[in-house]
């Protein structure tokens, strides 16, 4: 874990290991939420944007799991929430 993490993002990284607990990947046998710290620490190589790494933790908690985006904007936002949205519908 990169301890350089902005806060929000820490806190993205527990809302993720929360939404997806018991949840494996398809094709390899490990938590999803392995996918989703390295789909965030992808994006932080290239940008220091705390909302979008939040974000980035988080890139399928609306689509996969019975997080809705009402709560997910309750605990970080409408942008947070926004990005994690256009994330899911792309």
């Amino acid at each position: 874990m990169n301890s350089g993490f902005p806060e929000i993002a820490l806190l993205a990284q527990g809302f993720a290991m929360c939404a997806h607990r018991n949840q494996r990947r398809k094709y390899e046998d490990i938590l999803y939420v392995v996918h989703c710290e390295r789909v965030a620490c992808t994006v932080a190589e290239y940008t220091d944007d705390r909302n979008v790494i939040a974000a980035a933790f988080m890139p399928d908690v609306l689509e996969d799991t019975d997080v809705t985006a009402e709560e997910m904007c309750r605990v970080f936002g409408d942008t947070i929430r926004d990005w994690c949205w256009k994330l899911t519908v792309l």
